[in-house]
């Protein structure tokens, strides 16, 4: 499903909803952490939601559910978003 939605949108709106979520994190981080009870995990300049939510799926249950629905639309959504973004830091050093 997540193939197909993504699919109908171009490049730079895609672009432009990926830089939103990072903002979304940057800007909101400490009402973030609030919310879902974590240290300082939100916040952090350039990462997404969804890689928050994978780092922290273990021991964060509102995280998880999050995930859980993410899975649904595109399967392992926050695991790849935490591989990708080990990745980008790997090749980025």
């Amino acid at each position: 499903m997540f193939k197909f939605i993504r699919s109908l949108i171009s490049d730079s709106t895609w672009l432009k909803l990926v830089l939103f979520d990072e903002w979304v994190n940057f800007k909101f981080g400490p009402q973030l952490n609030w919310l879902f009870r974590l240290d300082d995990e939100f916040g952090e300049k350039g990462v997404t939601l969804s890689e928050v939510f994978g780092r922290n799926k273990h021991h964060c249950n509102l995280c998880r559910i999050f995930c859980l629905g993410l899975h649904a639309m595109d399967e392992h959504h926050c695991s790849n978003a935490v591989k990708n973004a080990e990745n980008e830091k790997e090749g980025g050093s």
